[in-house]
């Protein structure tokens, strides 16, 4: 078994759209109308993608006791531009061991953001 999907059922796919792709680099790899709305793929063939479905039902994700993550290749140079965007920190810094750092951030629609930086 392989992991390849995080579905977000959303009411408007841009403001995520502009985070995942826009500050996080996440290629769009299939934008399309459906009926009643918008359904987006991002990530790379072959890798885990996050699936957008935004309708008028849809509803902004909450807090649900997960996070979505993203390793990055500064923990303090993302955390600016996070911060800088207007997605607030909600924890961290936090360092387990010497080898990785992490924070998590409140992101589009409210989820769970979290930034990992593994240091040699």
């Amino acid at each position: 078994m392989k992991y390849s999907l995080v579905t977000l059922q959303v009411s408007d796919a841009n403001p995520f759209v502009d985070f995942f792709h826009g500050i996080m680099k996440m290629p769009v790899a299939e934008r399309r109308k459906i009926e009643d709305g918008e359904l987006v793929f991002l990530g790379s063939a072959g890798e885990p993608m996050i699936e957008l479905v935004a309708t008028p039902r849809g509803r902004d994700m909450t807090y649900t006791g997960f996070s979505i993550g993203f390793d990055v290749p500064s923990l303090e140079e993302t955390t600016a531009l996070l911060e800088e965007k207007g997605y607030p920190r909600v924890r961290g810094p936090i360092s387990p061991n010497p080898s990785l750092m992490f924070s998590f951030f409140s992101g589009p629609g409210g989820i769970e953001i979290e930034i990992l930086e593994y240091r040699k």
